[in-house]
């Protein structure tokens, strides 16, 4: 997605899409809570929250 050029850093020229099945949204709110609930809950597994 960027590309490194004489010290500075820019778009690519044909940026990627993101396709995600439930929408981006959703896969980053499903990824923050899994997260989330691993660092906060004190009853979690220590696999769990590594």
């Amino acid at each position: 997605m960027f590309q490194r050029g004489e010290g500075s850093t820019r778009l690519a020229s044909s940026p990627q899409a993101i396709d995600a099945p439930g929408g981006f949204l959703f896969q980053w709110w499903f990824i923050f809570w899994g997260i989330f609930i691993t660092r906060t809950n004190e009853k979690h597994s220590e696999a769990a929250a590594s």
